[in-house]
């Protein structure tokens, strides 16, 4: 019985936990006007870009600040269809979108070659995500620290910069300092450890089931 008890609140507190987290996924890019907005074009259940992304655990802040509000971005099929959206029908606040057609790996193969591009820690679901993150991260070198990033500017290429696990970035000429956005900070990072609790769920409720069989 002890054992019985001890398996089904671990399974009860990794579901909480994972109910807890999920609500706030869910809460992520929308609102009252944003989702009537996205509901009226049929994109209220389009893919965001960083359901499709990973990146080496420590780096989920230079991710986020490279990417800012594209980390959230829309796939849309044909992103010409953004052009109706000019005028009086823009969004009701910020809102990116990526290309969700035709893609190649070859850009994003092609920057991962730099061992020290940010790129080269990042993984994408598909070849889509891929292309966007090839644009978006192009140019950015990782540094393990401020100190290390200032010291080494000199060795940046035009339109390089540096950035740090912080999100600190370092150009040829100054600094950006980091400062999460409240709505996107650590989606990364939740969405990792929603992944590890599903299987973790899945053992503890075997566990579970094995302890009220032997029980009974």
């Amino acid at each position: 019985a002890e054992a019985w008890q001890r398996d089904s609140q671990r399974l009860a507190d990794l579901a909480a936990r994972a109910d807890a987290l999920s609500a706030l996924q869910a809460k992520i890019g929308h609102g009252k006007d944003i989702d009537a907005w996205l509901e009226a074009r049929d994109l209220a259940h389009a893919r965001r870009l960083w359901q499709g992304v990973d990146i080496e655990a420590g780096w989920e802040d230079a991710l986020e600040a490279v990417l800012r509000e594209r980390l959230n971005a829309l796939a849309l099929a044909r992103l010409d269809d953004a052009l109706a959206w000019v005028g009086a029908d823009k969004p009701p606040g910020r809102l990116a979108v990526y290309s969700d057609g035709q893609a190649s790996r070859d850009d994003a193969e092609a920057a991962q070659r730099a061992t020290d591009a940010l790129i080269a820690k990042v993984r994408a679901s598909d070849a889509h995500v891929d292309a966007v993150l090839a644009e978006g991260l192009h140019g950015v070198r990782c540094r393990p620290d401020l100190a290390g990033a200032l010291a080494a500017r000199s060795s940046l290429a035009p339109g390089e910069t540096f950035v740090t696990p912080e999100g600190h970035r370092v150009s040829a000429a100054g600094i950006a300092f980091f400062a999460p956005d409240s709505e996107l900070h650590g989606v990364i990072a939740r969405q990792r450890e929603l992944t590890e609790l599903a299987g973790a769920i899945d053992a503890a409720r075997a566990a579970a089931d094995t302890a009220r069989a032997t029980l009974d």
